[in-house]
């Protein structure tokens, strides 16, 4: 449910999302939703530098192998997706 609330929010709420998300992603105690948010950003954030350094840096703190791989797969979403945009 807090998952699905955040992504709800996130398409509505613009810009002032990303502070947020990027607080989740770091303190959130499940893993489905750390793993949601990192997509969540990757795909309506790729070109904001705030959430791609949280997503860098989720990649060294995060704990779970679950989310870390969710993680790093959403990083790999962000670089196409720059590239596709052709943005730097």
């Amino acid at each position: 449910v807090r998952l699905d609330a955040l992504r709800m929010w996130a398409v509505s709420g613009g810009d002032e999302c990303v502070p947020v998300l990027v607080g989740r992603l770091g303190e959130d105690s499940s893993e489905l939703v750390r793993a949601g948010i990192a997509w969540t950003l990757a795909f309506g954030w790729h070109s904001d530098l705030e959430a791609i350094a949280a997503l860098s840096a989720a990649v060294d703190a995060e704990e779970s192998t679950q989310v870390r791989q969710a993680v790093n797969a959403a990083l790999k979403a962000v670089e196409a997706l720059r590239e596709h945009f052709g943005q730097e």
